[in-house]
């Protein structure tokens, strides 16, 4: 009788658990009768070569091996290995690995492996701790960030290094360029006027484009701000006017009551100047104001003018977050000024 691979035997493609008759001989020639089923054959008999795609009956049911018996090596071409309805994890021609709709792990480690997805022998450990990324690296050794930037064809490398033996511990160093502060526009008033008049303390700023807050720890020892008030003043002579100057309701600066000449329909402007000495919560941030208030005549060249100045060292606090207010108030009803022109910038 030949020997028939399984798939040349009759029937098999339309058998279910029907039984196998098998005919053995043994050494002294006499025969000896076996029944398989199907299912227990299959069972039994190992995977040897693929000749068509293997697909389960069922969907979502079967698992190829588990905790306690599991596959050493699988291979899988230049495809997509697809993970659920949705998830798929592929490779290129050039063996790198990409995921079509993400990739999230608690860490993971740039560098050269000894043995594919076994042991890294050098690089750098990225995880993230909080709000915070760590960068590690591996067998202590030390590897630097570089930044490059080619807007015009050139180049900035290293400006960001390790400069200690933590994993915190990181600092700037001297780029190619000079390191100059970024400064730019906070906030422009674009409403109408703002009219103040009477006796009541009354903001001087009207609806605007940017902002006029700096969120909690988002100040820098160093910084520095200017706010540039205009418009038009009217009051009588040696009457009073008061300005302060706040973030929400903890006052920066005060002028207190400053006697003033009259005025009427003139040109007032009013310059705003702070710096950050110190950060942190109250008692220990620290920022200095200086304000300077001048009045222009429109029939003649007379100016005059106040200055008044502040350092809130007790009550300031950049932990929390600070939006700037600036009030003005006269000491006699009938005397008004309207705002026409405001403008914050950070100019450090």
């Amino acid at each position: 009788m030949p020997n028939l691979p399984i798939s040349q035997l009759p029937n098999l493609s339309g058998a279910t658990n029907e039984t196998l008759l098998a005919v053995v001989y043994s050494g002294d020639g006499s025969p000896i009768t076996y029944h398989i089923t199907l299912e227990d054959l299959i069972k039994s008999t190992p995977f040897g070569t693929m000749y068509q795609s293997w697909i389960p009956d069922v969907t979502d049911t079967y698992s190829i091996g588990d905790s306690g018996h599991t596959i050493a090596e699988i291979f899988v071409g230049s495809g997509t290995v697809f993970i659920g309805p949705n998830g798929s994890l592929g490779i290129d021609d050039n063996g790198i690995l990409f995921s079509q709709n993400g990739f999230a792990t608690n860490f993971f480690v740039l560098g050269a492996v000894t043995e594919s997805g076994v042991t890294t022998t050098s690089g750098v450990t990225f995880t993230v701790a909080g709000d915070e990324v760590i960068m590690e690296p591996v067998s202590g050794q030390t590897y630097n960030l570089n930044l490059q930037l080619i807007p015009t064809g050139g180049t900035i490398g290293d400006v960001f290094t390790q400069t200690g033996s933590t994993n915190y511990e990181w600092g700037w160093v001297a780029p190619s360029v000079a390191p100059y502060p970024v400064v730019y526009g906070l906030f422009s008033q674009t409403g109408v006027s703002q009219t103040i008049t009477g006796t009541t303390e009354q903001s001087m700023i009207n609806g605007g484009v940017g902002t006029l807050t700096v969120g909690a720890n988002q100040f820098s020892v160093g910084d520095s701000f200017n706010a540039q008030f205009g418009g038009v003043i009217t009051n009588g002579n040696n009457h009073t006017v008061r300005i302060r100057v706040k973030s929400g309701s903890v006052v920066l600066a005060d002028s207190g009551n400053v006697t003033i000449q009259t005025n009427t329909n003139d040109v007032f402007s009013m310059t705003l100047n702070f710096a950050i000495r110190n950060i942190g919560s109250t008692t220990t941030a620290s920022i200095y104001t200086l304000g300077t208030f001048q009045t222009a005549k429109v029939s003649t060249s007379g100016l005059s003018g106040f200055g008044f100045n502040g350092l809130n060292n007790s009550t300031f606090d950049t932990t929390i977050s600070n939006t700037l207010d600036v009030t003005a108030e006269f000491g006699t009803d009938g005397d008004s000024l309207s705002v026409e022109f405001f403008r914050l910038i950070k100019s450090y």
